[in-house]
């Protein structure tokens, strides 16, 4: 009773939170882990690969620089920077020092977290700002100058004049910097001497990028033509020119100087170029398709002759490396490009079709041992389960070649255009064939060995890829949009769904995988033709959908390819291998028996040894949206932000609690825009803008279904904990239309009951512990418009009272004894109610858009765009106030349903933070003996506003003792 009086007393005084700042207004709480979101605007990667800062957004003249690790990618610190525009960013080759470049420089200490200003002048940086690889120097060119500071006492040494220089580069060994001072001049300049020792004369007039090799001999630059040229140091002559480019990001030798690499980035893509360097001749080697327009070199080559190159793809960070020399063995023959291969199954034999042919190798050679080339261009060859037969198309007809007698010994005529996929059943009885003529034409092998035409299928579009199960009970056949699933035994239609082409069958025969589109792969139930999971594929390529897949022959292997290079997944831990990057697209893929080869078909036929260097995958956090725990409080799952005016990215993440590493990345159907769990954590819910609800099976993280409510874009989801599961639940789910719809599932089937009064977008939505009461609020366009909260009651579904707000309803949290009720809303309040009777029992002034009550129900915890609030319900007091959210703000904050003093929260930068309440009554950060004297000397003490009160419930007792106790040491590094 004593809180809830005291909760009267500052609604009926008005007490604003801005007079309660006390001894509790903490810059932050005990963070156990961040986890920030995107990769935005200027980044930089640490000299060691382990780092990576980018600048996510201004606010006011301030910018926030964030600095991850690439090891887990959680956050290791954000910095303010006085900067309103950030251009570039770098690291000290030791990471002591995080340079920021904009309309000034900064410089960051980044252990003390100092930062200072850099003198310029009145002049503005103009290049980007870089270290030498000695750590001794740091320099910057500007409008009138270039700038250069001694890093051991940051005394900066006098200004080279300029007017034309963009771009600055120094030695490897710290000893020469180079420089454009003018028109049409470079000059190579003595750090040692403090004197210019060379100049090189070009035709152009500026350059943007400039780099030394590892032994200073040679100069890469890109010249205002935007072409990428090599100049001799010693006597200033140019040695190479690699081409014209545009959207240049960075140039890299590797450290032996035998490799140049450049990365280029496009509007959704990005490329890596590689020349081989021997001597002054400069061959190209390589080129390689990242999608994603953000890709940065991670580390130069190292001695295996892999360069790590990170990449952002989708809401992950790909550290992927590249083989820059990869060991292919080129097959002669066909050089006008290979549209399909294959392997046979004892190891002895390999196939390439394609436009001029096919030529049949064996495995030991490289020369074809027959070339077949009868007209017509083949697209699909297959050989059959014993290897004794080739199967090929040239054209609209299916050819059997025997390779022991090198003979054609049977045609198969019947298509009416080109023939684009074959397969053999497993027995190898029959063969299925697919073309362009949008039918599949399954033949049989007769006891006389005559094939004959068994079974025609018809598609909606050309058939592109045939599949029989390895059990041999299904065969699979898809489109560019779908497939169709027909049970051999008697050939009816069991499953239609929406897979594409390329088809491959698990080794088991229960699941299918089937190309989507953004590279996603989709894993299908078989025979239900339900979806399973969504697959994110690495990360390479040209191609919206993969063009080419297969399993390895152990069944444990998926490698595909999306156009521009060849990635190897691992389906039991889900992992990608090292990419291999080809001169040009990628057609076709297979397996050769042994599984330690890949035989890729692109302009000519190649065999690669499968990769074995793994991607690293760190996922980032996706946007300031929702969050939910699991109710037993091990993961937490967040969806991207909902707006009227702007789409999420189509994916939530799970993220385990106990360390913040990446659990799952649900791929939804649409923009997501809220997520929910079932009371036992059985089910996950993500709605999407389209009025769609996905269901997720947490046990094993699979799709389940997806259903519509009909609503034209759901915006809230929860779920009623009085109903058990797996097989039962009534979820209640809120729309941009303002109706909230029932959903009510058991064994016995599906009701759905709508419930009309809002004609706003519903924005907060709950339902009481015991389901009697279902509680619903809006947002305004105007959000400081009043609004309603209404009150129903259930099982009715009927209206029982209202709850009058001043602004839009941002917020609502109920109780965990469902009496009361929390609001934000945009009036900038914060409001407690008596659920049944609509009493209003107090209200505070709080700038706040989430709300939430913690396990017991006596704290109340609220993020906003000034930080985090923590009351106490049983005092009537705010116990904290933790400002250091304010420069980014918190979208979204949730208690643990199993740790009273535990919260995640989500900032405005898009960074998820799992962070907890310590007893810690001196407010230094750290539990230590002056805590627990404090509580001891407090002991028996009762009352609002006491230090030693860690458990907030009014009293000093045994419960804050065992706090301090099992706390001790937290925070005391």
């Amino acid at each position: 009773m004593r809180g809830r009086a005291l909760w009267y007393w500052v609604a009926g005084f008005g007490l604003l939170l801005g007079g309660l700042w006390g001894a509790w207004a903490q810059s932050r709480p005990h963070i156990l882990w961040m986890r920030p979101g995107q990769v935005q605007g200027a980044t930089a990667i640490s000299w060691d690969g382990r780092l990576l800062a980018d600048e996510y957004r201004s606010t006011g003249a301030y910018t926030t620089v964030r600095v991850r690790s690439l090891e887990n990618g959680l956050l290791v610190r954000t910095f303010m920077v006085p900067e309103l525009n950030v251009e570039s960013l770098a690291f000290s080759p030791d990471n002591r020092y995080l340079a920021v470049a904009g309309f000034g420089l900064h410089l960051i200490d980044t252990a003390s977290g100092e930062i200072r200003r850099l003198d310029t002048g009145t002049d503005s940086p103009r290049s980007e700002v870089v270290f030498s690889a000695d750590g001794r120097w740091m320099g910057i060119a500007t409008s009138r100058s270039v700038r250069i500071w001694r890093t051991a006492d940051w005394v900066q040494m006098p200004p080279l004049p300029t007017t034309n220089t963009y771009a600055i580069a120094f030695s490897y060994d710290g000893s020469q910097l180079a420089y454009s001072p003018s028109p049409n001049v470079i000059q190579i300049f003595s750090l040692t001497e403090w004197a210019v020792i060379r100049d090189i004369n070009t035709t152009d007039r500026s350059f943007s990028h400039l780099v030394f090799s590892p032994d200073g001999q040679a100069l890469v630059l890109r010249s205002h033509s935007n072409q990428l040229l090599v100049w001799r140091v010693a006597d200033g002559q140019q040695i190479a020119s690699l081409g014209t480019f545009s959207g240049f990001v960075e140039v890299s030798y590797s450290p032996d100087g035998r490799l140049l690499g450049l990365i280029l980035q496009g509007s959704d893509r990005s490329e890596l170029r590689i020349w081989r360097v021997f001597g002054q001749t400069y061959t190209s080697v390589a080129s390689h398709q990242f999608v994603g327009a953000f890709a940065r070199f991670c580390r130069s080559l190292s001695e295996e002759g892999v360069w790590e190159v990170v990449s952002r793809v989708g809401n992950a960070i790909a550290i992927s490396p590249v083989l820059a020399q990869p060991t292919f063995t080129t097959l002669l023959g066909t050089t006008a490009g290979v549209w399909s291969v294959a392997a046979s199954r004892d190891g002895q034999w390999l196939a390439a079709g394609g436009s001029s042919g096919v030529d049949v190798y064996l495995a030991t050679s490289t020369v074809p041992r027959y070339r077949l080339q009868l007209g017509g261009i083949t697209r699909g060859v297959t050989f059959s389960p014993d290897s004794t037969v080739l199967a090929f198309n040239t054209g609209d007809t299916v050819r059997l070649f025997d390779l022991a007698a090198g003979q054609i010994i049977a045609s198969l005529a019947g298509h009416t255009s080109v023939v684009l996929a074959l397969d053999f059943s497993p027995d190898g009885v029959m063969l299925a064939s697919g073309g362009a003529d949008r039918t599949v034409r399954v033949w049989r092998k007769t006891a006389g060995n005559e094939w004959q035409l068994l079974r025609l299928l018809y598609a909606e579009a050309q058939v592109q890829s045939v599949k029989f199960s390895p059990d041999g009970q299904w065969l699979a056949i898809a489109t560019e949009s779908r497939t169709y699933l027909y049970r051999v035994s008697d050939w009816q239609l069991v499953s239609t769904f929406a897979g594409r082409a390329p088809l491959v069958f698990a080794a088991d025969s229960t699941r299918l995988y089937a190309a989507g589109l953004n590279g996603l792969i989709y894993i299908w139930r078989v025979p239900e033709g339900t979806l399973w999971k969504r697959l994110e594929t690495p990360y390479l390529g040209t191609a919206q959908i993969p063009v080419a897949m297969v399993l390895s022959p152990s069944g444990d292997r998926l490698a595909f390819s999306l156009g521009g290079g060849v990635s190897v997944i691992d389906l039991s831990t889900g992992e990608s291998f090292a990419n291999y990057a080809l001169p040009s697209s990628i057609n076709a893929v297979a397996f050769t028996a042994d599984g330690q080869k890949i035989l890729v078909g692109s302009q000519s036929a190649f065999l690669a040894p499968v990769p074995e260097r793994k991607d690293r995958v760190i996922h980032s956090q996706i946007g300031s949206g929702t969050l939910v725990f699991d109710p037993a409080g091990e993961w937490i799952a967040a969806s991207g932000a909902f707006s009227l005016f702007q789409q999420s990215p189509p994916w939530a993440c799970v993220w385990r609690v106990q360390d913040g590493s990446h659990l799952t990345t649900l791929l939804v159907g649409g923009s997501p825009t809220a997520v929910a769990t079932s009371p036992r954590g059985y089910w996950l819910f993500l709605s999407t803008l389209d009025g769609g609800i996905d269901i997720w099976n947490t046990a094993e993280w699979s799709f389940h279904d997806t259903y519509f409510d009909g609503s034209n874009g759901i915006t809230t989801l929860t779920f009623s904990p009085v109903f058990s599961e797996p097989t039962e639940w009534l979820l209640a789910s809120g729309g941009v239309n303002g109706i909230i719809h029932l959903t009510y599932t058991s064994s016995a089937g599906t009701w759905r009951r709508t419930l009309l009064w809002h004609q706003l977008p519903i924005s907060a939505i709950g339902i009481t512990p015991d389901g009697r009461w279902l509680v619903s609020g809006v947002r305004q366009n105007d959000a400081s418009q009043p609004t309603t909260v209404v009150v129903w009651r259930l099982p009715e579904g009927v209206v029982s009272h209202f709850l009058p707000h001043g602004g839009s309803v941002y917020s609502a949290a109920i109780s965990p004894n469902g009496e009361l009720l929390a609001t934000a809303s945009g009036d900038e309040r914060v409001r407690l109610w008596r659920i049944a009777s609509g009493q209003l029992v107090g209200a505070v002034q709080a700038n706040v858009s989430s709300v939430s009550f913690s396990r017991s129900g006596n704290l109340l915890g609220a993020g906003g765009d000034r930080g985090i609030t923590i009351w106490s319900l049983t005092t009537g007091e705010r116990v904290r106030f933790f400002t250091e959210e304010i420069s980014e703000g918190v979208r979204e904050f949730e208690f643990s349903p199993v740790d009273e003093y535990q919260f995640a929260y989500l900032r405005g930068d898009s960074t998820l933070v799992l962070a907890t309440i310590l007893p810690d009554p001196d407010g230094n950060g750290c539990v230590d003996d002056q805590d627990l004297l404090t509580v001891l000397f407090a002991y028996g003490q009762q009352g609002a506003g006491l230090d030693a009160d860690v458990t907030f419930d009014g009293v000093v007792d045994d419960q804050d003792l065992i706090r301090v106790l099992f706390e001790y040491g937290t925070g005391c590094n």
